[in-house]
């Protein structure tokens, strides 16, 4: 929820930027940490938990963006899109870890993470959207919080142990 209001009140381009930064810097730290001989498990608890967090800042901030960049003439094609990317990247990725590791050991696995994560917030930086203004709406952040939790209790789609779906019942 606290995401979502950020995407909406803060400049979605900014967000993201700062959320790709965070994660190099985060992977940088880790491959420090793996190239010195000191990582411990505690630190990759940590890192994970910080790389997550990253993304539960840039998701919200990236799907309006694409909205703000494409238009909504075409955002079921650009979300369509965003998420086989997505998915071919959480099926592929820990594919591709494996056999990199496997490969180069983790410093060459951590050393392409890195340069994939330094490549990614290069091209980020050369996008230039529509409109990277957070929306006109000044909801206090309270009020947005409670008619999301309502929203949440009166479909049954959002609750536990339902599916989601994208067609009403």
């Amino acid at each position: 929820i606290f995401s979502g209001l950020i995407a909406d009140r803060m400049n979605r381009w900014l967000v993201i930027v700062t959320a790709r930064s965070f994660s190099v810097m985060v992977v940088t730290v880790v491959l420090l940490l793996v190239v010195t001989d000191r990582v411990e498990p505690w630190h990759l608890i940590f890192t994970s938990l910080a790389l997550g967090w990253g993304m539960v800042l840039e998701i919200p901030s990236r799907s309006w963006f694409i909205q703000d960049l494409v238009g909504s003439q075409n955002l079921v094609r650009a979300m369509s899109l965003d998420t086989i990317t997505f998915t071919l990247g959480s099926i592929l990725g820990p594919l591709f870890a494996g056999l990199f590791v496997e490969v180069t050991g983790f410093n060459g696995a951590y050393i392409f993470l890195l340069t994939v994560y330094i490549l990614s917030l290069i091209g980020f930086l050369r996008i230039k959207g529509r409109s990277t203004r957070p929306s006109n709406r000044t909801v206090p952040v309270i009020s947005n919080t409670h008619a999301a939790a309502r929203a949440i209790q009166e479909r049954s789609t959002c609750r536990p142990g339902n599916r989601p779906t994208a067609m009403p019942r």
